[in-house]
């Protein structure tokens, strides 16, 4: 059972990470958006004037932190499920957010909300299968 929940977080943790790397790169690197066929116009009821700092966030927060928390896991960290358990809440919280700043709510939003709040159960119980 344990090979199965560390099986399934990294599947998870590497999808959102690297998923988070690509969006974030190009977000920081292209601020307008263009690059995601995205429009600066998602940002009017947010604080951000471009995507800039969003980007930044999403590749450090999300990305890094996502793969980092990965690597421990993979390699029996004793404290990898806690990492992995607050990656999940940061992913979720990361998706609430995004989703209430910009108004908008797309299917890709909903995949990785529920990725967020996968990882968290799954980091829940995989301390308990020694």
């Amino acid at each position: 059972m344990r090979q199965l929940l560390k099986t399934a977080l990294s599947l998870l943790l590497i999808l959102s990470g690297l998923g988070a790397l690509y969006g974030g790169w190009n977000l920081f690197t292209y601020p307008d958006g263009h690059t995601l066929h995205i429009s600066t116009e998602l940002l009017r009821h947010s604080p951000f004037a471009d995507f800039l700092l969003p980007g930044m966030i999403l590749f450090i927060v999300i990305g890094l932190h996502g793969l980092f928390a990965c690597v421990l896991l993979i390699k029996g960290i004793p404290y990898a499920s806690r990492i992995v358990l607050v990656q999940g809440l940061l992913l979720t919280g990361w998706i609430v957010v995004e989703t209430l700043l910009i108004r908008r709510f797309q299917p890709l939003q909903l995949a990785l909300g529920l990725a967020g709040v996968i990882c968290v159960l799954l980091a829940s119980l995989y301390p308990r299968y020694r």
